[in-house]
């Protein structure tokens, strides 16, 4: 089912944009990964999502150096985007794939709404996996760009999220770059290029 995880672990403004480019660049492969091989995923909530593009929602403020965590964490927690537009969703809209819940600093946490309710003990651990991981990766992308130099691993991981951003690339492609980003161990990928296949043959 639905798992929630703790923004606290976003201890920047610039891991939080890390995770939030991410997670909206591979929203729609996230539907066919997070369940169970062959289960169909949750159409409603694909349909009712209203994920959009960082600058919809901030505009030219993400621009601004200066801005806080704090500021980044409001501009998220509304129903509106920074105009005033009503058509623009922010993360507190309750039918997004991914929610702020909670209603202060210390207990902000993400809510991840596209595994099926009825998933199994295996699928739910693999899904912590997989959204802990994005977190983990979006945490580690801006520490890194803290530094003077990078590695030549930080370098790949830094290419493959500017490559998730592509949007003339397929789903399979999108998915072997997310997996790349994510994890080095090949059974674990597998987890995921399984279901998604499986997924893909039941809907078609």
């Amino acid at each position: 089912g639905q798992i929630n995880l703790g923004l606290d672990y976003l201890d920047t403004k610039e891991a939080i944009l890390n995770f939030y480019e991410i997670y909206g660049n591979c929203e729609e492969l996230l539907y066919y990964i997070c369940n169970g091989e062959g289960q169909l995923f949750r159409q409603n909530v694909y349909t009712n999502s209203r994920i959009k593009p960082i600058s919809e929602i901030l505009g030219k403020r993400i621009l601004d150096e200066n801005l806080s965590r704090k500021a980044v964490i409001k501009l998220f927690n509304t129903s509106n985007g920074y105009d005033g537009s009503s058509e623009i969703r922010g993360l507190q809209y309750k039918k997004n794939s991914v929610c702020l819940r909670g209603d202060n600093e210390e207990n902000y946490r993400l809510e991840f709404r596209i595994p099926n309710g009825g998933c199994n003990y295996r699928t739910w651990i693999d899904n912590i996996r997989l959204f802990g991981k994005m977190l983990e990766v979006s945490k580690k992308l801006a520490d890194m760009m803290k530094k003077d130099y990078l590695t030549e691993e930080e370098e790949k991981l830094l290419r493959l999220k500017i490559d998730l951003e592509d949007n003339s690339i397929t789903l399979e492609e999108k998915l072997e770059l997310l997996m790349d980003l994510l994890f080095k161990d090949d059974k674990i990928k597998q987890i995921y290029y399984d279901r998604y296949e499986n997924t893909i043959k039941k809907i078609n």
